[in-house]
C-alpha cells in the first residue's frame, strides 16, 4: 500500500475530502485509516473506487444503486471512502 492523494473536479464526492469540492488544482492527501492498505485504485468521472491488501472494496463519489448506503436504489452522493459489505467475500 501506500498513499493515496485526489485532486480535480470534485462536484460529485469523487475526490474523497469530505465534502462537495468543485476543484482543487493541488494534490491532496486522503488520510483514512482504510486507505492505509491500497494495492489498487480507480478514478471515473463521478467515482472513485479502491481494493486493499486484504480484499476490502472501498468506494466514494456519486455511486448507483447502494442499497448498503440508502434506502433509495437511485444514485447516492458518498463524501468520504467507505466500505462496501460483501458478505464475507474478498475482492
Amino acid at each position: 500500500g501506500g498513499n493515496v492523494f485526489s485532486w480535480g473536479m470534485g462536484q460529485e464526492g469523487q475526490l474523497g475530502l469530505g465534502d462537495d469540492r468543485i476543484h482543487i488544482s493541488t494534490p491532496r492527501l486522503l488520510s483514512y485509516s482504510q486507505l492505509a492498505e491500497v494495492t489498487q485504485i480507480q478514478a471515473g468521472d463521478s467515482y472513485s473506487a479502491a481494493i486493499t491488501a486484504g480484499g476490502e472494496l472501498l468506494l466514494w463519489g456519486q455511486i448507483p444503486c447502494v442499497s448498503w448506503v440508502s434506502d433509495h436504489p437511485d444514485l447516492k452522493r458518498i463524501w468520504t471512502p467507505q466500505p462496501v459489505p460483501l458478505a464475507g467475500r474478498k475482492v
